[in-house]
């Protein structure tokens, strides 16, 4: 195989992987994941990847108090 063949299919690979985790990132953060995927995939490695962590949305609070209500196990 050519090496230039063999970068391709590297760059390729880099760049899925890249689309999949920018989609997972946007989910958890509450944003379209496709979107923020295709950004991605359409921008290029690096670029897409560097314009996510730039205007990527902070991550919502996860810190909730428990409710009165529930408890942590059963009591006797």
């Amino acid at each position: 195989m050519a090496p230039a063949t063999i970068a391709a299919i590297l760059y390729v690979m880099t760049l899925v992987g890249v689309c999949i985790w920018v989609f997972q990132d946007a989910e958890r953060r509450g944003k379209s994941g496709w979107l923020a995927g295709l950004m991605v995939f359409f921008l290029g490695f690096p670029g897409g990847l560097l314009a996510w962590l730039l205007f990527r949305p902070k991550l919502p609070d996860q810190t909730q108090s428990p409710s009165k209500e529930t408890k942590p196990w059963p009591q006797s």
